[in-house]
């Protein structure tokens, strides 16, 4: 009989199954069949401890073993504990009967040693200016981090570091043993102080490239027209050009950048005719049209102007021929320069006869000086009053003896001439010859 039990003998006849008769009952009490142990706690690689628990039977004493030798010296209860791995059992013995039975066996092994490992996101061991430093743990599912010895951050897998120092981290496995790393010496780099000398404008992109110069040495210039450390004006063109140098502290840190800018300045010109006429006593505006964003005017002599620094200056009452100058220069030096001659007519001479004939002279009526008067009308009449020609504003198609594409005939035509609205009309006579 192996299994503990209530037990009953039934018994009947052979020939008469219905006459049946039950025994009493037997109780079978099997000592340590089902011993069992059972294990609490967990060896890691170099720490820990297991407690073993036997089946509880207060009428049994126990003794311990572990890979097949008694273990002396240790009480004969039911639990014990141990730090070492090993095959371990229990004997059972009843006190009574002196019946003996076996546990089963639970066998226990330390698990792996935790290899904490601290590593640099960077793959250095140095904060950079203004920065700081990642650090990555593994090896573990929780972990405890030491700067200098002291207990800092929580149980992340990254740390992020901000001043030198050594730092160490704790890992904790799912079985609760702990590893620690070896110590990571982190230091800080200094910052670094970037200068960029200033760059100079240039007028206009034909000029020669240029070094560019910047503190500490060893650093990157950028920008527009940049190859190394020179500038290119033809290359980078007209404009103001942003240009950078960028030095590192360490070749993972982001870098100090200085900044300049280089001006590319177009060259100013001037539209400016070379000369023009005009009346005596006149006053009108000088009207160049000017390029190159020019902000400095100098215009020469100052004579009958308004303002010599003047854009476009106020010619006051001009009464003698003159020739001006304009110097003009843009924020960056470059500069233009052009000339103007005015010649000015005190009034327009006016000829009393002219022959249209063909023969390539005096063909039409020439008023010498009538250019300096754009507002000029011009009227003449034939013997009874009649306008036969007209010039409007200006003489700008002079008369030549037609009346709708049909000669004239010879003779002497009256005339009016306004030159400018606030002076007298000019009348007389002109004498028309073949």
């Amino acid at each position: 009989m192996r299994l503990s039990g209530d037990y009953t003998l039934v018994v009947s006849p052979k020939t008469v199954c219905s006459k049946v008769g039950n025994s009493g009952v037997l109780t079978i009490t099997v000592i340590g069949n089902e011993a069992k142990v059972s294990a609490d706690g967990h060896l890691c690689a170099t720490t820990g401890t297991v407690t073993l628990h036997a089946t509880n039977d207060s009428n049994v004493v126990y003794q311990w073993y572990k890979d097949g030798n008694l273990l002396t010296g240790m009480p004969s209860v039911d639990s014990m504990q141990t730090s070492q791995p090993g095959k371990y059992w229990a004997v059972l013995t009843h006190k009574t009967l002196g019946c003996k039975a076996n546990t089963d066996t639970a066998t226990l092994a330390r698990s792996a040693a935790v290899l904490a490992v601290i590593k640099s996101a960077s793959g250095f061991n140095r904060i950079c200016p203004s920065d700081s430093l990642r650090l990555d743990a593994s090896g573990g599912i929780s972990y405890s981090w030491l700067r200098d010895d002291t207990k800092v951050g929580t149980s992340s897998s990254q740390y992020e570091a901000s001043q030198a120092a050594t730092y160490v981290v704790v890992a904790t496995d799912i079985f609760g043993c702990e590893g620690t790393s070896a110590p990571v010496v982190v230091t800080q780099l200094a910052p670094v102080v970037v200068t960029f000398d200033s760059i100079p404008g240039v007028c206009g992109p034909n000029v020669p490239a240029y070094t560019l110069i910047g503190t500490p040495a060893g650093g990157e210039f950028a920008g527009p027209g940049v190859t190394g450390s020179e500038f290119n004006p033809k290359a980078a063109g007209i404009g103001n050009h942003q240009v950078t140098y960028t030095v590192k502290a360490a070749p993972e840190c982001t870098g100090t950048v200085a900044t300049r800018i280089a001006v590319v300045a177009p060259i100013p010109t001037i539209q400016l005719a070379d000369s023009m006429t005009t009346y005596k006593g006149n006053t009108f505006t000088m009207n160049p049209v000017y390029t190159g964003n020019p902000n400095q005017f100098q215009w020469a002599p100052a004579t009958y102007l308004d303002s010599a620094t003047a854009t476009n200056p106020t010619v006051m009452d001009i009464q003698n021929d003159i020739t001006y100058t304009i110097d003009v220069k843009n924020s960056t030096g470059c500069e233009a320069k052009d000339t103007i001659h005015i010649t000015v007519y005190a009034r327009v001479f006016v000829p009393d006869a002219f022959s249209p004939n063909g023969d390539g002279k005096n063909d039409t009526w020439e008023l010498f000086g009538i250019e300096a008067f754009p507002d000029a009308v011009v009227t003449i009449f034939n013997r009874w009053g009649e306008v036969i020609y007209s010039s409007g504003k200006g003489y700008t198609n002079p008369f030549d003896g037609t009346l709708n594409g049909t000669a004239l005939p010879v003779g002497l035509y009256a005339f009016t001439l306004r030159t400018v609205p606030q002076k007298p009309v000019i009348r007389g006579s002109l004498l028309l010859v073949r």
